[in-house]
């Protein structure tokens, strides 16, 4: 298995990704549920990875629940992420 490969996580597609949402940051913001929260809060989200763990499928309202985390904790005033792409989305 070549994670990177695998896991979509090349530079070419990384490069892709964070270039997208620099450009389109405001749009992103406006659509954030949470949005009031940017700049007003003292928070810290905390977000761990399991290494590899494809044998778990967790079903459709984990990953709405992923989207909804992603919107919250990207209005934290302090954050600590692990490396992947999960928190490369915050």
């Amino acid at each position: 298995m070549d994670f990177m490969r695998d896991y979509f996580q090349s530079q070419e597609i990384t490069d892709i990704i964070h270039r997208h949402l620099k450009e389109q940051k405001d749009h992103i913001i406006d659509k954030n549920t949470y949005k009031e929260r940017y700049q007003h809060n003292n928070d810290v989200f905390l977000h761990i990875r399991l290494h590899d763990a494809t044998c778990y499928n967790v079903g459709v309202d984990y990953y709405i629940h992923c989207i909804k985390t992603i919107q919250f904790a990207s209005t934290c005033k302090h954050i600590v992420l692990s490396h992947g792409s999960f928190s490369a989305m915050i």
